[in-house]
């Protein structure tokens, strides 16, 4: 450690941080293809079996396949003793997989798994745990894509020094920037930030007594800057259809819900948003008690509906009228139902964003707007989006995943809103996402933390209109886009043309369905079938999500090129 200037062969504190994190990834597994029902005793002996270590895939159309790994709780690990620590354990993978610990059959999943374990609540040095997991064959590649492990007390340490090195990196772009006026002494002070040896981790006491030295010097610079705010918004990016089918998607709905409201439970500052009001009629449909959790944390004011669109769809090949009908359905039925109209609209895994989108937005009530894919330059990242009719829509979209954890380094967006758009205050969405999840208990632990660790921020739970509202209080001069928001994964364009095909006609022959409809029922007298056609849309609005009618979905998970022949046949049996 030394305590001169960075140099390129050194480690910052944040990036010593980043360093430390190591140590969670379990690597050598062992794998093996075949039926292997005994691997999950601890004594089974699988030193012949072949090394794996995540991030990885293999062929499951080779046959079963059995991965094993045993953990053993050392005395300490970076030199700090682990006894009595809490430890947790993560496996995400790309597979329908069942998940033994010691033993003991703890979870499964048919296609997508994320699960997280207590492994023990105490251990000891000694301790030892054996994982073994299970993929049957199929015909599609298997990706292991994490396996991790956590001990609270070096959790706890190693979070203490990434918050520190972005407190130093975080004063360094402000004062780089001329964001902040730093006095003689405050410079002296941060210039002198400890730097550590790239090739050898020292222990994370030694770290910790020289991060905190460090830190009581700046921490009398940080309290002198203006307020700064960061505003956090827990979501779960829930694929309607991608890598799974439905009956997968409405558990992976259930079990977000579920944990969502156990952490509500435990910390009572926690709000939650979620989009897609497709989401909601599900649970109303198929599990009415979460539904009924639901509205009651909607009253609540806790969980903030971001729904404003039936699913997040594609903007690109579904037709004007369908644009109009995913916003019109969706705020019907959420106030209908819940009683809240939303003002965002939500769609950050959307590839493309076409310029006449704020005409209907606006139109609907619709204000705001969140996006991920197709980033604007970072200067532009803020902006008012216009239709080619003058509407506007106050678009973020600073294209930071919308499945963050939290992080320390997060804040390091702040200096870049100071610095285009005078605003001390940032976004971070966070959650699991894709096979949905949420935020964890780390996550929201992580947060409480990091506001008392960091007085010179403002660090909330919020949502996205709470953000823009605070943004509008005092207006910036926020640019203006005049044009489309770009396009990604073009190849979604052409691809699986039949679904294309599909969806255009089904769009044409409700069209055509409800206008002969209503000559009908004005010359003839004939019944308008109100719900027959509102249900049929429906599903058409559904099989417009961005995966499914983008064609990026997994193939085998629908029986047909889409459902849309369903409605197809539904409209021609109204005639």
């Amino acid at each position: 450690m030394r305590g001169d200037n960075l140099s390129e062969k050194s480690l910052s504190i944040l990036d010593c941080y980043k360093r430390l994190l190591d140590y969670r990834n379990l690597r050598a597994w062992r794998t093996a293809t075949g039926s292997h029902p005994e691997c999950i005793q601890t004594d089974f002996d699988d030193s012949s079996w072949e090394l794996f270590s995540p991030p990885g895939g293999w062929r499951r159309s080779e046959g079963e396949r059995w991965f094993r790994k045993r953990i053993v709780v050392p005395e300490s690990i970076y030199g700090l003793g682990l006894s009595g620590s809490r430890l947790d354990a993560r496996f995400s993978l790309l597979a329908g997989v069942e998940i033994f610990i010691n033993g003991e059959n703890v979870d499964s999943a048919g296609y997508w798994f994320d699960g997280f374990y207590t492994l023990s609540r105490s251990v000891k040095p000694g301790d030892t745990f054996v994982v073994a997991i299970r993929s049957p064959a199929a015909k599609t590649d298997g990706h292991f894509g994490l396996a991790q492990i956590y001990f609270d007390k070096l959790e706890d340490a190693i979070l203490h020094v990434g918050i520190a090195g972005s407190r130093s990196a975080l004063l360094r772009q402000l004062s780089q920037a001329n964001l902040v006026a730093l006095e003689e002494q405050d410079q002296r002070a941060l210039s002198q930030e400890p730097t550590f040896s790239p090739q050898t981790i020292p222990p994370i006491a030694d770290i910790l007594s020289a991060v905190n030295s460090y830190d009581k010097r700046i921490v009398r610079a940080s309290e002198k800057l203006a307020p700064l705010t960061t505003f956090l918004v827990g979501h779960a990016h829930i694929d309607m259809n991608w890598m799974w089918p439905w009956e997968d998607t409405l558990e992976t709905c259930r079990r977000t819900f579920r944990s969502v409201d156990i952490l509500m439970d435990e910390f009572p500052e926690f709000v939650f948003s979620q989009s897609q009001a497709a989401i909601y009629r599900a649970m109303e449909e198929n599990d009415p008690e979460t539904f009924d959790l639901l509205r009651r944390r909607v009253k609540q004011g806790r969980l903030d509906v971001t729904a404003s669109t039936w699913v997040e769809g594609d903007l690109n090949m579904a037709s004007g009228e369908s644009l109009v009908r995913q916003t019109t359905v969706a705020l019907n039925y959420i106030e209908d139902r819940l009683g809240v109209r939303p003002r965002v609209c939500w769609c950050p895994d959307t590839f493309g964003h076409p310029w006449t989108y704020p005409q209907i937005l606006k139109k609907c009530g619709v204000e705001f707007y969140y996006a991920h894919r197709c980033p604007r330059p970072e200067h532009e990242h803020l902006f008012w989006w216009e239709a080619p009719d003058g509407s506007r829509v106050l678009v973020f979209n600073e294209g930071v995943t919308y499945n963050n954890k939290v992080t320390p380094e997060l804040v390091l967006s702040l200096p870049k809103m100071l610095k285009h758009f005078d605003v001390p205050a940032h976004l971070v969405v966070f959650g699991v996402g894709d096979h949905g999840g949420g935020p964890t208990p780390e996550d929201v632990e992580a947060v409480k933390e990091f506001a008392r660790k960091h007085p010179e921020l403002e660090v909330r739970f919020s949502t996205f209109a709470g953000f823009v509202e605070t943004l509008l209080a005092s207006p910036g001069n926020y640019p203006v886009l005049r044009d489309e928001l770009g396009l990604e994964l073009r190849g979604d364009l052409t691809n699986c043309g039949e679904i294309k095909k599909s969806n255009r006609r089904c769009e044409n022959l409700l069209m055509t369905t409800e206008k002969f409809s209503s000559f009908a029922d004005i010359s003839s007298g004939l019944p308008y079938p109100k719900e027959e056609l509102y249900e049929a849309w429906k599903k058409l609005l559904f099989n417009q999500f961005h995966d499914i009618i983008g064609g990026s979905l997994s193939l085998i998970h629908i029986s047909e090129p889409t459902r849309l022949g369903m409605i197809s046949y539904a409209v021609f049996c109204l005639k």
